[in-house]
């Protein structure tokens, strides 16, 4: 998705001067035409054509349910303006689409992730449809959703363009299951990918490669950091062991953050098929190679701190310790380095190798879906398009600014690096309809990374992979064959 959405011209006016000609005096020797007076009219901008034309709803209420969680919480909803940046944004947006389209744009945010499918399964057995749009958590009852017939097609939804740069791509593609997509992901969404931190003063002073220009050359790969950061780990406080107190290369909790590392390697956990069936296809030789270079850094070197994610501070290692050269972060976390004195950047997480072209960033934010109770889709389709659009102009620009926040707005290469982080936010159906099933076996092969590499200490993929796998295709072929069946969707 772009950050700013390139305004459509559909219009445009063409002004012509306007001459006018003198009749020739009869009486003069001068035959020739006098030269021509011309008036030019001022130019005016062409009028913004809009992707879903004006109309009146007669304030036809578009509510939108969301659990109290992660993003939702902070950078959604506006009640009114308050001068904050995000929050005027926010707020700027609906009453734009609100008068656009003449509707009443409401929003229910309370609640556990947990409580969003209930809420949807009581709306259908009552026949209602209080929820226009619903937001969901990344993985927990994705999938069941789905096969609960709760969710409304995108594809049959009137007024959408799926095809248009405010929606994401990888989303379409992979939440779309044997023809049918119940979950999409445009601009209205505040995406939430890990990046890494880097420490600029380590970087000066061990006269190291510049990591901004390591990414725009293509040459920032998994490789390159762990080789960068052996040059800075060292056993500061003298001890003998490396400890808490010590300088790292990396440092990283040591949960869910690693399973971005498959995706910024472009290794997908399911891909569909060219018939639409759904495929595990993990168990590559990219993945192993992925993860014997991960266990190598994490297990047979001093090079990498890694801590419980659920550690008090004061037990983490972060890029605001002075003492860390990349720190793998969620780009959501950055109000904790509001206060910081290190001077740090941001950057994608790495590339494979050189030969892969593009840098790629997995959402851990949450998704989009339509009720199947929905009483007016096209009203509906207009108010998700026009969210989608105008977010363009208004909450991804503000959501940068916050992101950057004083010591980096004037930095114009982390400005750049949260294009190229942002531009390239990829999605994954395995993640997001099994991610969160421990009985398939498919959650296990999702936190591979996790919980074989960190947790486990091991390599052993082939062994792992084994003991998960044969369930883990079981499960999926039955969601698809659930989600085939016409009734669903």
């Amino acid at each position: 998705m772009k950050r700013l959405i390139s305004l459509l011209l559909l219009l445009s006016l063409s002004l012509s001067a306007a001459a006018c000609s003198q009749v020739p005096d009869d009486t003069s020797d001068d035959t020739s035409a006098p030269a021509a007076e011309t008036t030019q009219t001022p130019e005016t901008e062409p009028p913004i054509v809009y992707p879903v034309d004006a109309c009146d709803y007669e304030g036809a209420v578009f509510n939108v349910l969301a659990p109290k969680w992660g993003m939702y919480e902070k950078y959604f909803f506006a009640d009114a303006q308050n001068g904050e940046t995000v929050n005027d944004a926010i707020y700027d947006r609906e009453q734009f689409v609100e008068k656009h389209l003449g509707i009443s744009y409401t929003y229910k945010l309370d609640g556990a992730i947990a409580d969003i499918r209930p809420a949807l399964q009581t709306s259908a057995m009552a026949g209602d449809h209080p929820y226009q749009l619903v937001l969901t958590h990344c993985m927990k009852d994705i999938g069941t959703m789905v096969t609960e017939n709760l969710l409304f097609n995108w594809k049959k939804l009137p007024a959408i363009h799926l095809d248009a740069e405010y929606w994401n791509q990888s989303s379409n593609e992979n939440h779309t299951v044997a023809g049918k997509q119940f979950y999409a992901i445009s601009d209205y969404m505040i995406t939430d990918p890990c990046a890494i931190l880097f420490n600029k003063d380590l970087i000066k002073n061990f006269n190291l490669d510049n990591p901004y220009d390591l990414v725009r050359s293509g040459k920032w790969t998994l490789d390159t950091m762990i080789n960068m950061g052996q040059k800075v780990t060292s056993d500061v406080d003298g001890s003998g062991a490396m400890d808490l107190n010590d300088r790292y290369g990396i440092s990283s909790g040591d949960n869910w953050t690693w399973s971005s590392f498959f995706y910024s390697s472009e290794i997908s956990m399911v891909e569909i098929a060219e018939d639409s069936s759904m495929k595990l296809t993990l168990n590559n030789d990219r993945t192993i190679r992925l993860i014997e270079k991960l266990h190598t850094l994490i297990n047979g070197s001093d090079d990498i701190y890694i801590y419980s994610y659920k550690a008090a501070a004061d037990k983490q290692l972060r890029i605001d310790s002075g003492r860390v050269l990349f720190h793998i972060e969620a780009l959501n976390a950055m109000d904790l380095y509001r206060e910081t004195e290190v001077e740090y950047g941001i950057l994608p997480l790495p590339k494979f190798d050189e030969n892969q072209k593009e840098y790629h960033s997995l959402d851990w934010s949450g998704l989009m879906c339509i009720p199947f109770t929905v009483k007016d889709p096209e009203m509906v389709g207009k108010t998700c398009e026009m969210l989608a659009y105008i977010s363009g102009e208004t909450t991804i620009p503000a959501y940068y600014d916050k992101l950057l926040g004083n010591k980096l707005a004037r930095d114009k290469d982390s400005q750049e690096m949260l294009n190229v982080i942002f531009d390239n936010i990829v999605y994954d159906a395995g993640m997001s309809y099994f991610g969160l099933n421990w009985n398939s076996g498919f959650q296990s092969l999702f936190y591979t990374l996790s919980n074989l590499v960190v947790g486990k200490k091991s390599a052993d993929f082939a062994s792992f992979y084994a003991s998960n796998a044969t369930k883990a295709q079981a499960a999926i072929d039955d969601f698809y064959k659930t989600v085939s069946d016409a009734k669903i969707g």
